[in-house]
């Protein structure tokens, strides 16, 4: 399940230079990795497909109704301090959810090379209360001006989408209990 964080009258993080709207690039990244995932053959879930706000309890619920292998809450940053740069991803339940954030968290680093500010464990609401392996990706920082730039670079967003798949390919050939050929992969976005 893809849950793309923020949108309708939500606009999640506001970029400080160049206005960018975080719930615009969550959902500009999610589309980029739900067209991967089909190419793979996966059947991939969203909560919004456009710009609208699902409560994080109906994202939750969505969730539950479809019964994904896994979801995954897709965010950009922002913090007072605009020197504060990086990517981190956070999960809320050992095992896992844990496994899934290691995985997707090492691989995206590594496609979009921010700086690694590490995986955490977080009560972000869509990912304590998911009955799946649930992460909650931050992908960079719309507060810092050169990380806000990037964000909304179509190559960028590419290969963030193309990290976060790599970092799915691999999740599933770590678990023991997962499903290696991506058959029902579910996505979330929303703190």
């Amino acid at each position: 399940m893809l849950d793309p964080g923020h949108g309708g009258q939500d606009p999640g993080a506001i970029g400080r230079t160049l206005g960018t709207l975080e719930k615009t690039v969550n959902l500009q990244v999610a589309h980029l990795v739900k067209a991967r995932l089909e190419d793979l053959g996966a059947e991939v879930f969203m909560t919004r497909e456009d710009d609208r706000y699902p409560t994080l309890a109906e994202r939750v619920a969505f969730a539950r109704k479809v019964q994904g292998d896994v979801f995954i809450s897709i965010h950009h940053n922002s913090a007072l301090d605009q020197t504060l740069r990086g990517t981190m991803t956070f999960y809320a339940k050992d095992g896992p959810s844990r496994l899934l954030a290691e995985a997707v968290h090492e691989e995206l680093v590594r496609a979009i090379g921010l700086r690694d500010l590490q995986v955490r464990r977080a009560n972000y609401y869509v990912i304590v209360n998911n009955p799946y392996p649930a992460i909650l990706l931050e992908i960079g920082f719309l507060s810092h001006p050169d990380e806000e730039r990037l964000v909304r670079d179509p190559e960028f967003q590419a290969r963030a989408a193309q990290g976060i798949v790599q970092g799915l390919i691999r999740y599933f050939a770590l678990s023991p209990n997962s499903q290696p050929d991506l058959a029902r992969v579910a996505y979330s976005s929303t703190p």
